[in-house]
C-alpha cells in the first residue's frame, strides 16, 4: 500500500498495490485504484488504512485496477507504438 500525490500516481500504482491518495482526478477520470482521503483528516486516513488492512479482496481489486490503468496509460511500448503511428500518419499527409 502506498500514499500517492497526483504526480506520483503511476509510480505508486505500477507495483500492483492499492494506494491512499488525496482526492484528485487524473486525465479527467477517477482512477478507481485506491481510496481517496482528505490529507488533513486523520480519522478518514486511519479509516481508509483500516479498511484496506481488513479487506484483502479490496486490496487486490484496487491493486489490479491501478496496474491496469498504468499499463493502459503509461506502458512504454504502447506509447511508442502510438507515437510511431502518429509520425507515420503525419508523414503521409
Amino acid at each position: 500500500m502506498a500514499f500517492a500525490a497526483k504526480a506520483e500516481c503511476q509510480s505508486a500504482l505500477a507495483p500492483n498495490g492499492p494506494v491512499l491518495g488525496v482526492r484528485v482526478r487524473v486525465g479527467g477520470a477517477a482512477l478507481n485504484a485506491g481510496l481517496p482521503v482528505d490529507p488533513s483528516n486523520t480519522a478518514e486516513l486511519a479509516a481508509a488504512v483500516k479498511r484496506l488492512a481488513d479487506d484483502p479482496h479490496l486490496r487486490q481489486q484496487l491493486g489490479e485496477s491501478g496496474r491496469h490503468w498504468v499499463e493502459e496509460k503509461f506502458l512504454i511500448s504502447r506509447n511508442a507504438a502510438i507515437l510511431a503511428r502518429a509520425f507515420h500518419d503525419a508523414r503521409r499527409q
